[in-house]
């Protein structure tokens, strides 16, 4: 990497398309399922970046 220059994604880090109904309805639960499993927060409503509450029934 030059000089200057910052990492925005990790290096892990990869990007897929998205291409059925299905799929685009588990992304949402993954990403908010990611602060529990991870012990940060006991429901996804507690992280204080999550979007769960706009995806919530």
């Amino acid at each position: 990497m030059r000089p200057g220059l910052r990492r925005f994604w990790q290096r892990r880090y990869y990007d897929f398309n998205v291409y059925s109904a299905q799929r685009i309805r588990e992304e949402p639960d993954y990403i908010h399922t990611n602060p529990v499993k991870r012990g940060l927060v006991m429901h996804p409503k507690d992280w204080p970046w999550s979007s769960w509450s706009h995806y919530e029934e």
